[in-house]
């Protein structure tokens, strides 16, 4: 088999890696990586300063690392730091409807979203249950929809505001 020339250009390698590996591989090796105890914090820094270099901001991170105020999500209610506020930390059950016979059990449909759930028997749960919503937190009351995701108001929820839940103030409407 006749051999092809072989790239030297270092920029390529990176390039092979993200087309052979998933986004949900790199992100679980690089947190898995990270958070080793054989992980030095010198490499950790050595890291974040390559990844600055590549116009990859960390700054946001930097600050939530510091910032211990406890927020208030408008949207799933729970309270909160910025630093433990991850892709799925917010998350919104499904409003189930009445059911309708299906087969052997019963079919049913979010009122919010349409999404369908088949309860296998009465009383033996349910097939493929899945949240309504799933993403971060949120403390600005204009990032939800509420009717689209069955989430309830501050003020429906009973939410009280405090010096630190200013986003509660606004969700009510008491700016």
């Amino acid at each position: 088999m006749p051999k092809v020339s072989s790239t030297k250009n270092s920029a390529d390698v990176p390039s092979i890696f993200l087309a052979k590996i998933s986004a949900q591989q790199l992100h679980s090796h690089l947190r898995q990586v990270t958070q080793s105890r054989n992980t030095s914090e010198t490499d950790v820094d050595a890291l974040l300063t390559a990844l600055n270099r590549l116009g990859i901001s960390m700054a946001l991170s930097h600050a939530a690392a510091k910032d211990n105020t406890l927020m208030h999500c408008v949207r799933c209610h729970k309270e909160y730091l910025e630093r433990e506020n991850g892709m799925e930390s917010c998350k919104i059950e499904h409003n189930w409807e009445d059911g309708i016979h299906w087969g052997n059990g019963c079919r049913y449909q979010c009122e919010s979203c349409g999404e369908y759930i088949k309860e296998r028997s009465p009383g033996y749960g349910f097939d493929n249950e899945t949240m309504c919503f799933t993403s971060t937190h949120t403390t600005d009351v204009d990032d939800v929809d509420f009717e689209e995701i069955s989430a309830d108001t501050c003020e429906e929820n009973g939410c009280k505001p405090n010096n630190s839940q200013e986003s509660v103030v606004k969700a009510e409407g008491k700016h």
